[in-house]
């Protein structure tokens, strides 16, 4: 009797606080007999545990929020009444829906007070709103306004409460492990959109559903960079998950829209995040697990990013990470070949020359490591060898795009290892015989023929103007060709070509073929040669520049009355240092936040660019070639022969 008559008081207070308005109930009944009265009827299914939340959120909350720690509790317990309702198996109804408008009215409303009671209690209503949303979008695929407005006002008013947060409480990491939880559900409705072939669903509504899932992230992003130095088994599960989930990733969409929003929206702030966790060793162990255990297709995507996003971090890198890196490494070349194939084939054509290079030289030692186990057919060879000429004949015929060089070697490669033939000389071959053909009298000399044969229709004729820029290109490679008589005989219908602006391709493989003629025939084309103002042809300039530095007397005495363009002088330094290794490549490669310092006790003393002995051999070397052309020294060069005897001289033992 004395349980019926409890229940029955219980039954008549929960009535109360129905009835009595806000302002009042403070004054009436205290937080915690409140808590006591609503957990009883819940406990005793005298009352729906959707209306008690939804009372709570209406008047409740509202009348004791200047009692904050008090409300902390009431908090805990409204979770655990959720809980209750959602183990009950009922489908969303519009007492969910009811409940979701006062909890977004609430989080609106008291958006300043909940702020100024503190982040435990905006922590633990928060994730009671994240269980009651999760709910709603498991159990009900449709979309709903309410979800979207109380999604987004909650993650606001999280991320609003961490602002001036030095250090991350504990606490986080299980509001951080729901918002997860349903990041992943809102993905898991992306994808179900997709997948379900519904193609007369609203772009607006695509946008929202992806806005939403963009919050979520950008919210554990702002948490994360709190300083999170530790993350439990549960929590690196659900990071990894996120950060792997081919719903966050665009090649998963096939609509063009689709796979745009989530580029933009999504994709980026996941590898922000990525690059916060990757040293967490839960993490590395949960993607090491998932890419040995079971193998997918996203295991391999996400091994790349974590490749990234250690690539692109200034810190050092941990042994642990190390040994993550070894077997990601391992794991990859044992997984989709074609897929490997595919990623560093995207990689040769990136702007960033240093990755382009890195991709061509790990798919050359792939190439080679399968020609060493005799894995290639004759099929498999003709098959690449039509991809990579498909791909060297996408550029122009005279362009000097760095790419073309790996895509020149890929093909030059396969040429030789299949055993074919050159094709025969002409214009439209042209760009695969300056991939495969090697220097041979035999072909140069054809080159040469069939240049003399047309070079004196050249000006006036297009066609055989791009054939002749073609075989000049060749003849480059081909420098055991003596073209002296070809540059005399030509000299006046190479003054009328150079003489044309717009004749760019033609100066720049003349000058180059005519930086390797002998002594005469570059004094005979010097002589000819007028002078222009500026810089008017890279390989033009540095021909001119190499003539004023000559042994011969002659050659600097005719280029002396050509200026050299101070841009070339620059651009030459600049190409100077590259060569030589000492200029800085530190952020040609990658985006970095700040700029490297390496710990002292790692720094090395830089290495002579040549051994001593070296040095010695090249002074010997040249000092055989000075004797033989001292009859051409003029006051200068023997001021500077005097300058080098004196340096010798002070190094004698």
């Amino acid at each position: 009797m004395s349980e019926n008559h409890d229940s029955l008081g219980a039954s008549v207070a929960y009535s109360e606080l129905v009835a009595t308005d806000q302002k009042d109930i403070i004054l009436l009944i205290d937080v915690e007999s409140a808590v006591s009265i609503c957990s009883a009827c819940v406990a005793n299914k005298s009352a729906n545990p959707v209306d008690v939340l939804t009372l709570w959120f209406t008047k409740l909350l509202g009348a004791y929020i200047d009692e904050s720690g008090r409300c902390v509790l009431a908090a805990r317990e409204m979770c655990k009444w959720f809980t209750i309702e959602a183990q009950t198996g009922n489908e969303v109804n519009s007492s969910h829906i009811k409940l979701m408008s006062a909890a977004q009215e609430f989080v609106s409303a008291f958006r300043d007070r909940l702020l100024e009671a503190g982040e435990r209690l905006v922590h633990i209503l928060s994730y009671l709103v994240f269980i009651i949303i999760d709910f709603c979008l498991v159990s009900d695929k449709s979309h709903c306004q309410i979800v979207v407005d109380l999604q987004l006002g909650t993650l606001s008013l999280v991320k609003d409460s961490i602002i001036n947060l030095t250090e991350v409480h504990p606490r986080l990491a299980t509001l951080m492990q729901k918002i997860m939880e349903t990041a992943d559900t809102e993905g898991t409705r992306t994808g179900d959109l997709q997948l379900s072939d519904k193609p007369n669903v609203p772009a607006e509504n695509i946008e929202e559903l992806v806005d939403g899932i963009r919050s979520y992230i950008l919210l554990l992003y702002h948490i994360l960079q709190k300083g999170v130095v530790y993350v439990d088994d549960d929590v690196a599960a659900c990071l990894m998950d996120l950060i792997m989930c081919e719903q966050a990733r665009p090649s998963y969409y096939s609509e063009i829209e689709k796979q745009q929003l989530i580029s933009v929206l999504v994709r980026p702030h996941v590898l922000d995040i990525l690059e916060l966790v990757y040293t967490f060793q839960k993490c590395q162990d949960y993607l090491i697990s998932s890419a040995l255990g079971t193998p997918q297709f996203d295991d391999f995507d996400a091994c790349m990013d974590f490749i990234n996003a250690v690539s692109t971090d200034d810190a050092d890198v941990l042994p642990s990470t190390c040994l993550t890196l070894q077997q990601i490494f391992e794991y990859l070349f044992k997984v989709g070949n074609i897929e490997l194939h595919r990623y560093f084939c995207a990689g040769i054509f990136q702007k960033d020359f240093i990755t382009s290079q890195v991709c061509a030289d790990i798919l050359m030692l792939c190439f080679r490591l399968k020609e060493a186990n005799k894995c290639w057919t004759d099929r498999g060879i003709k098959e690449a060898i039509a991809y990579w000429h498909k791909c060297n004949n996408s550029y122009a015929m005279f362009s000097t795009n760095p790419s073309q060089l790996h895509v020149q070697r890929f093909l030059r490669y396969f040429h030789c290892l299949g055993k074919q033939e050159l094709p025969v000389i002409s214009i439209q071959n042209f760009r695969l015989l300056s991939a495969v053909a090697e220097a041979d009298d035999h072909l140069g000399m054809k080159i040469l023929k069939r240049l003399e044969l047309i070079s004196s229709s050249a000006p006036t004729k297009i066609e055989l103007y791009y054939e002749v820029v073609a075989l000049l290109e060749l003849l480059v490679h081909h420098d055991q060709i003596d073209c002296s008589h070809w540059f005399q005989r030509t000299s006046e219908m190479a003054k009328k070509l150079l003489g044309i602006d717009k004749s760019v391709s033609f100066a720049n493989a003349y000058f180059k073929l005519l930086a390797r003629a002998n002594g005469s025939t570059q004094l005979l084309i010097l002589r000819g040669l007028p002078t222009n103002v500026g810089c008017t042809n890279w390989n033009r300039e540095k021909f001119l520049d190499s003539c004023k530095v000559s042994y011969d007397g002659q050659l600097r005495a005719f280029s002396a009355r050509h200026a050299i363009d101070p841009l070339f002088k620059a651009l030459q330094d600049v190409s100077a240092t590259v060569v030589d290794g000492s200029f800085d490549l530190s952020k040609s490669s990658y985006i970095r936040h700040g700029d490297h310092r390496c710990p002292v006790s790692s720094l090395k003393r830089r290495r002579s660019e040549l051994a001593p002995n070296e040095i010695l051999r090249k002074i010997y070397e040249a000092s055989i070639q000075l004797a033989q052309c001292t009859a051409n020294f003029d006051p200068a060069d023997w001021e500077l022969h005097k300058k080098v005897m004196a340096n010798l001289s002070g190094i004698v033992p």
